[in-house]
């Protein structure tokens, strides 16, 4: 599956047996893609296709989609897909509908980086293909962990700012006041697993959390070093 293909480096701890429950249905919807020529305006093609999981970024206007795992015949597929990387003559557009994510969303776009897995089905008797495909931001913005305790160290990772291991402690409540990184709305993806969006000018606001910090500290910090 393509979703284990991007969180296959993620460890989940095993969880405890609960009692087996009659499966429920499983919530999709719709990816919408129009095609639009920028110059006359008019319509050049239109697409659907069957959305199992999504991870949408509300913070941007549009929305951005992070993650998305489509099915559907071929050509749908192939259109939605070509969608991602449009020619420069397009004005491609995506709409998300039927999805818990897709509320408040009229138009969504796809992160300007991004990775495709494809995976083609025959099936026997029938003359078309079945295509189940994934598109993912491979940025360092789009964030990925288990839990809120995780996030410290990746914002280490992707910050200029010097921070210690153990700022965390003190400061993650300001980092998500700020919203250096913001939770994403999210189905479809492994249980357990918690997307977030790291913002674009995080290195200017971690520089300003840690100097607030310090002038409103800096007494504590004198006396105790």
């Amino acid at each position: 599956m393509p979703s284990e293909l991007l969180f296959a480096d993620i460890e989940l701890e095993p969880e405890e047996a609960e009692p087996e429950e009659e499966e429920a249905d499983l919530e999709t919807g719709e990816l919408h893609m129009i095609a639009v020529n920028a110059k006359s305006g008019r319509e050049v093609s239109r697409a659907e296709a069957t959305v199992v999981s999504a991870v949408v970024n509300d913070l941007t206007d549009p929305a951005t989609v992070l993650y998305a795992e489509v099915v559907g015949a071929e050509t749908a597929i192939e259109a939605v897909l070509a969608g991602t990387n449009p020619e420069p003559s397009m004005d491609v557009r995506f709409l998300l509908s039927g999805t818990p994510v897709s509320r408040g969303v009229e138009k969504v776009m796809f992160s300007p980086e991004c990775r495709r897995v494809n995976t083609r089905l025959k099936v026997p008797g029938w003359g078309r293909v079945l295509q189940h495909a994934a598109v993912a931001a491979t940025g360092a913005e789009f964030v990925v962990v288990k839990s809120e305790s995780e996030l410290w160290p990746r914002i280490r990772d992707n910050v200029r700012t010097p921070l210690l291991s153990h700022w965390g402690d003190y400061l993650m409540e300001r980092v998500l006041e700020q919203q250096v990184v913001s939770p994403c709305r999210a189905f479809g993806i492994p249980k357990g697993l918690n997307p977030y969006m790291l913002h674009p000018s995080a290195t200017k606001l971690m520089d300003m959390i840690v100097s607030e910090f310090v002038n409103e500290n800096v007494w504590d910090l004198i006396v105790n070093r």
